[in-house]
């Protein structure tokens, strides 16, 4: 038997003017810093760093700015990110390694079971940020989706009321330009962050099949070969071999 998998399909949700900020992750072999700052007026942002060492060969210097649902963005707002790289070690010419950057939905980690594409959400909306020639400005632009997947139940597999899992996550895309200002000693790339739109697009899992359907094809399927059968045998050869053989009185014919 071959298992079905679900169709997906598209709608959108344009309920809401503005979108969550997602949450974003920087990783370095060099020690950084980052400000970040949003409005024409540069205001600082709100205070949702965190930074730590560890002892990677790679990346052993992180930071990361988590708002977690408590900055919203609309297509008219920007927020700004500066990095600085404070270690006398680095050299913008011969620097091998560049910095990782990752985007991620403000739900992720998922409090309940995780969406079946998972991997592709731990991998997408992630950046290496380079500085060859000079600074760099980096143009980050987002949108968010909601993924709805069929939860597995019994009842959904039936066809009554199916409940869905929900999921949001992040679609992005990242342009780089040329930045020919420095903004002070250190300074590696800006990068600011702004919403496509605000409208989010919905992915519904749904099954051409149910379980209910499936059943009544095998019943309608029976229901023609009897049919076929009585036709070309008759209808004695559809009833119960021992009623063939016994009388009604139950005697042996």
């Amino acid at each position: 038997m071959v298992r079905e998998e679900p169709g997906i399909k598209i709608s959108y949700d344009t309920s809401s003017k503005t979108q969550p900020m997602p949450n974003f992750y920087f990783y370095f072999d060099k020690n950084f810093t980052i400000y970040c700052y949003f409005g024409i007026d540069g205001d600082e942002c709100p205070d949702y760093y965190d930074y730590a060492y560890n002892e990677s060969s790679y990346y052993p210097y992180y930071y990361s700015y988590e708002p977690k649902g408590q900055v919203s963005l609309s297509t008219s707002s920007d927020y700004f990110f500066e990095i600085y790289v404070d270690d006398d070690t680095f050299d913008s010419y011969n620097q091998s390694t560049p910095m990782y950057m990752q985007a991620i939905d403000i739900e992720y980690p998922y409090e309940n079971k995780k969406p079946k594409f998972i991997d592709t959400i731990e991998v997408s909306n992630s950046y290496y940020l380079t500085q060859s020639n000079g600074t760099n400005l980096y143009f980050f632009e987002f949108y968010r989706l909601r993924r709805e997947e069929l939860d597995g139940s019994f009842f959904s597999l039936l066809g009554f009321n199916p409940t869905y899992e929900k999921y949001n996550y992040i679609e992005s895309d990242l342009q780089l330009v040329v930045y020919n200002f420095v903004n002070g000693y250190g300074f590696y790339a800006k990068v600011p962050v702004t919403l496509k739109t605000p409208i989010t697009e919905v992915e519904k899992e749904q099954r051409t099949r149910t379980i209910l359907e499936v059943l009544a094809n095998i019943a309608a399927l029976y229901g023609v070969t009897l049919s076929t059968y009585v036709l070309l045998f008759g209808e004695r050869a559809t009833r119960p071999l021992l009623e063939k053989f016994m009388d009604p009185d139950g005697s042996k014919v």
